[in-house]
This record gives C-alpha cells, structure tokens and sequence, in this order.
C-alpha cells in the first residue's frame, strides 16, 4: 500500500481508499482496517472527495514519504 501510493505521489496522481484496497489484493476489510491504522499513527493522509461525499483520496504524509525516499536511496 505505501509503495503504491509513493508512486501514486510521484506521478501526482490521486488514488481513492478503493483503488487502494483493489491495489492491495487483499479482502477488503483487512485493508479498511490497515489504511484505518496508518491515517491513525498519521503515515497516510486521507481526504474527503470535494466532488462526491462517498469518495476519499489518500496520499502519504509527508514525512512517510520523506522516510520512504531515504530507505529508497538506501537500497540503491
């Protein structure tokens, strides 16, 4: 999920909590449940659609994505 949505940043695109969840390929509840716990311990940030209530964006918090770009650098 955070890979996912380091590339999602990376290419300044939006994903939605259900694109999300499809990315993950694994049943739905389990991913609710961990994106639930990474927007609380503050890893991702999630943000309501302004177009349509139903919706959500989420994206990495910015320091999530700065860790993200050291353990990057770090491998390589």
């Amino acid at each position: 999920m955070l890979l996912d949505l380091y590339v999602a940043r990376l290419k300044e695109l939006k994903i939605s909590v259900s694109s999300l969840c499809v990315a993950a390929n694994i049943p739905t509840t389990t991913a609710l449940r961990h994106i639930a716990e990474l927007v609380q311990h503050g890893e991702i940030k999630r943000t309501p659609d302004p177009t349509d209530q139903r919706r959500a964006f989420l994206d990495l918090s910015d320091h999530t994505f700065a860790r993200m770009n050291d353990w990057i650098d770090h491998c390589l």
